[in-house]
């Protein structure tokens, strides 16, 4: 999914709703860096199109942390927009579990 951008208004509804929720916070933090390198996302230069793949890898490495983060509570808004995306962008099929807490979460 990483590779798949969404457009830039797309992009910034998702960094919108990050930002307000504080999701966006973790985008600095060396686990967001660690998971980056880990799926070899890199997007070179400082133009518009480079500086937006660099956000939206950002935002969906620290939408996966938060979700990870929530394994013991019960999903917010921020973690089933993160699963929502992982499905309709992706064709990511959901765990049981996972199915368990979007539906807990009323997705």
């Amino acid at each position: 999914m990483i590779n798949q951008q969404p457009s830039n208004a797309e992009l910034l509804k998702i960094l919108v709703a990050q930002y307000l929720s504080g999701v966006a916070a973790r985008s600095a933090t060396s686990a967001v860096r660690a998971l980056l390198r880990d799926w070899d996302a890199t997007a070179d230069g400082t133009a518009e199109k480079a500086r937006n793949a660099q956000a939206w890898h950002r935002a969906v490495a620290a939408a996966e942390l938060h979700t990870a983060e929530l394994k013991d509570k019960a999903w917010d808004d921020d973690a089933v927009a993160h699963v929502n995306l992982l499905i309709d962008r992706a064709g990511y099929q959901p765990t049981p579990w996972e199915r368990r807490q979007l539906e807990a979460a009323g997705a």
